[in-house]
C-alpha cells in the first residue's frame, strides 16, 4: 500500500521529486513555483491536499511537538551528508518499508535508523 501523496519541501532538490515521480508516487515539490512560502503555509497546504511533507528542516518539529499543530505526517531528514544521492536513498528505504504508515506520524529518518513519533 503506497502512502498519502507526498509534498517536498524546498530543501529537498528537483532531482528526488522527478524520480519520485518516475518510481509512481504522487509528489509535489514546494520548488514548483512555491519557493519562499513559510513553514506553516506547507503545513497547511499538505493538510488541504491530503500530504506527508517531506523535509530536512527541523523547524517543523517546533511546529508540531511545542505549537501543536496539527499534519497528514512529516517525514524529516536528519543526515550527515545532504546530497540528492543521500536524500532519494533514505526517502526510498521509508516508503519501501514505511509508506502505509506515514499518515499522522511524525518520522525522523537518517541513513541508520528510522524512528516515528
Amino acid at each position: 500500500m503506497k502512502s498519502p501523496g507526498l509534498l517536498l519541501d524546498e530543501n529537498i532538490g528537483v532531482s528526488v521529486a522527478i524520480y519520485l515521480r518516475k518510481m509512481g508516487w504522487d509528489v509535489v515539490s514546494v520548488l514548483d513555483g512555491f519557493s519562499g512560502i513559510t513553514d506553516n503555509q506547507v503545513l497547511s497546504w499538505a493538510k488541504r491536499e491530503n500530504r506527508v511533507i517531506v523535509t530536512l528542516d527541523q523547524d517543523f518539529g517546533v511546529l508540531v511537538f511545542k505549537n501543536s499543530n496539527r499534519h497528514v505526517g512529516i517525514l524529516l531528514l536528519k543526515l550527515k551528508k545532504e546530497s540528492s544521492k543521500k536524500i532519494l536513498t533514505v526517502i526510498v528505504k521509508v516508503l519501501e518499508l514505511h509508506g502505509d504508515k506515514l499518515k499522522n506520524n511524525f518520522i525522523v529518518a537518517s541513513e541508520y535508523q528510522i524512528r516515528m513519533h
